[in-house]
């Protein structure tokens, strides 16, 4: 699931979506945390899909033998 939201959001819908937060709130993520991912995302071209590999995003286990 992360990954497609990842991938097929652009850095101006990433920054919409934090500016939401911000404004509004939002249920688990903190009023500095939501600030910080904008301050990420404020400056770069709106049109633009960052990629970016599972290993800076995703959180892996391994379980058995």
């Amino acid at each position: 699931m992360a990954q497609r939201w990842l991938r097929n959001s652009s850095d101006g819908a990433e920054r919409d979506r934090f500016t939401r937060w911000l404004e509004h709130g939002h249920p688990w993520l903190p009023v500095g945390a939501a600030g910080a991912c904008f301050e990420a995302v404020a400056l770069l071209d709106p049109l633009r899909f960052a990629p970016a590999p599972p290993v800076q995003w995703a959180a892996f286990v391994h379980v058995g033998a």
